[in-house]
């Protein structure tokens, strides 16, 4: 994974803002069985003093049985059951906070079957 923050004299340029970064990981149990784990991070407004830092994370189970052409997959979303996402920017000149509501954890399973 790679990072580049545009730096000029030190300092963090003002057209950089957001900063987000994603982690995903496979996990090979077996030949028929994977297991995944993705985390997504949000750092808003790098240049304000507000610690808003928003993590999601989600995982996938795939079971497949190739011999008999059927797969079954089962995934979870929002692991950590985020319920909002806040964020505040703060100004020389002004303030702002909003806050969106976010799906809650789901869970997510179905069957594929090739003919």
């Amino acid at each position: 994974t790679k990072v580049h923050l545009p730096i000029n004299d030190n300092s963090i340029n003002t057209n950089f803002s957001t900063l987000s970064f994603l982690f995903s990981q496979k996990f090979a149990l077996n030949k028929r069985i994977n297991f995944t784990l993705n985390t997504d991070l949000y750092k808003p407004n790098l240049q304000s003093s507000s610690t808003d830092v928003l993590i999601f994370s989600d995982a996938q189970l795939n079971i497949g049985y190739p011999e008999k052409n059927l797969f079954f997959y089962i995934k979870v979303s929002n692991l950590l059951n985020q319920k909002n996402y806040t964020n505040n920017s703060n100004d020389f000149l002004q303030q702002s906070i909003y806050q969106i509501p976010i799906v809650g954890r789901n869970i997510f399973f179905s069957v594929k079957c090739e003919l």
